[in-house]
């Protein structure tokens, strides 16, 4: 990408939703994950600086910060147990319940550290001078293919484990979250991929 960045693509203002983000963060989560919340968009920085300045391609960077975005997510206490998930974040300012502001509140706190993630990503990949249209088209296939493989092996597991005692209790569950990850991640790449390729022509 040349120097001369389009508005969509100005580091400055990713910076600026990165870190509007992290904040948003530190007001919906507990009182409890704030310093690691710290910690992860710190990381996130420590990184953004290492992919700009070692000019690792795309799919790498895609990949680092992919798997970065997951040790963040257990980091903030969540598991493959859906008795770990929030629901307190998710009534954060609302004095009475609404279900689109609950799923949306729950979506941001329960995925605060892969968000936080990719959006860094973006930076990087916007601060890196010698990125072009061409490397933004490789995050996705990435991520797909990440996501993909996970997805099989689990069924391929599932598949083989489908006697086990544990079958609805551990397995279940995990599947579920596989799945709602897949969906996240392609999703959330999707929207910000294509909104990016649309407004910079």
């Amino acid at each position: 990408m040349s120097s001369g960045h389009t508005s969509i693509g100005n580091p400055s203002r990713w910076r600026m939703v990165f870190l509007t983000f992290a904040v948003l963060e530190f007001f919906l989560l507990k009182q409890i994950n704030s310093s690691v919340v710290a910690l992860i968009a710190i990381q996130a920085v420590c990184l953004v600086q290492f992919v700009s300045i070692s000019g690792l391609p795309s799919a790498v960077s895609t990949v680092l910060f992919f798997f970065a975005g997951r040790a963040a997510w257990f980091c903030l206490g969540n598991s493959n147990s859906l008795s770990s998930i929030d629901l307190a974040s998710a009534y954060v300012g609302l004095d009475a319940y609404d279900p689109i502001s609950v799923g949306i509140l729950l979506f941001l706190s329960g995925y605060a550290g892969p968000i936080l993630l990719s959006l860094a990503q973006i930076v990087a990949m916007f601060e890196n001078d010698s990125t072009n249209r061409t490397d933004f088209l490789h995050v996705l296939p990435t991520i797909a293919t990440i996501r993909s493989a996970t997805l099989v092996a689990f069924c391929v597991i599932i598949t083989l484990m489908r006697y086990h005692l544990f079958i609805w209790s551990v397995f279940s569950p995990k599947f579920f979250y596989e799945c709602f990850h897949t969906l996240f991640t392609t999703v959330l790449y999707a929207v910000v991929l294509s909104g990016y390729w649309c407004l910079s022509n």
